[in-house]
């Protein structure tokens, strides 16, 4: 059985913040069959995220950004890892828990 894994990060390769880069370098290294992994990204993935298959979910950079991030929240997953600290992911686990769909949440310390 494979297990789908929702990384909630930004896997664009101009986004330098340390908790998308720590998300990318992570991801990158994640090579079990067992396991299928998605991430978030706004125009293209960097390159490691491209060449090791993870799935991303295109979310425009637009003002609408956040309401996107929400709705990629709700997509079937077995497991959420690494969550951000913003308003829409927070949003995004309460929409889930309110609908009955609540999953595991796999958080950082610094999260």
């Amino acid at each position: 059985m494979t297990l789908h894994i929702f990384v909630p990060r930004w896997m664009d390769p101009t986004n330098t913040n340390a908790q998308n880069s720590n998300a990318q370098a992570l991801l990158s290294r994640f090579r079990d069959p067992r396991a299928r992994w998605s991430a978030v990204c706004g125009d293209s993935p960097a390159e490691l995220i491209r060449q090791n298959g993870i799935e991303t979910i295109r979310i425009s950079s637009s003002r609408w950004w956040e309401v996107r991030a929400i709705r990629a929240y709700q997509a079937k997953a077995d497991g959420i890892f690494y969550p951000g600290p913003h308003w829409s992911d927070k949003m995004g686990i309460k929409v889930r828990r309110f609908a009955r769909r609540s999953i595991p949440v796999i958080a950082t310390m610094e999260g």
